[in-house]
């Protein structure tokens, strides 16, 4: 919608431009992506004190521009979700991961959760830390990632 927009949501397209058109400084593309994407989980997070308005204005303008830089670069063009199941993916070639062994560990974890058998599912826990794998813990339930150090 048309209307004003937080200040700082202004910038990211001039700093690309600029950045760009100084030996495509990607460094600082970069740098003025971060705090764009920054500003905006800042928006969504946190709207005490800020216009619902301009909140939302804000919100849609960052979406936009993050897009446009985004395509420019051909970058962040995959659903979040495709893009960390194929990290998932490559991390666990990379460090030969048993999925099968991570999966019924977290089912035995599952189950003694289950039976409030807390010692045991963090010994789980633990276990799977040292095959390289961390849990988390979500109201939907428990996802797992290769931890990537």
């Amino acid at each position: 919608g048309e209307g004003a927009v937080h200040a700082d949501a202004e910038k990211l397209m001039p700093e690309v431009r600029a950045a760009l058109a100084d030996n495509f400084n990607t460094p600082v593309v970069k740098a003025s992506l971060h705090a764009a994407l920054a500003l905006a989980n800042r928006f969504v997070d946190e709207g005490k004190g800020i216009d619902k308005a301009v909140r939302r204005r804000t919100i849609a303008r960052l979406g936009r521009d993050i897009r446009i830089v985004g395509e420019a670069l051909g970058i962040l063009s995959q659903k979040p979700s495709v893009y960390l199941a194929g990290r998932r993916d490559r991390l666990v070639r990379l460090r030969n991961v048993d999925v099968a062994g991570v999966e019924k560990l977290m089912a035995d974890r599952v189950a003694a959760r289950a039976e409030k058998d807390f010692k045991r599912a963090d010994e789980i826990r633990v276990q799977l830390g040292q095959l390289g794998v961390e849990l988390k813990d979500t109201p939907e339930g428990t996802t797992w990632a290769v931890i990537d150090d």
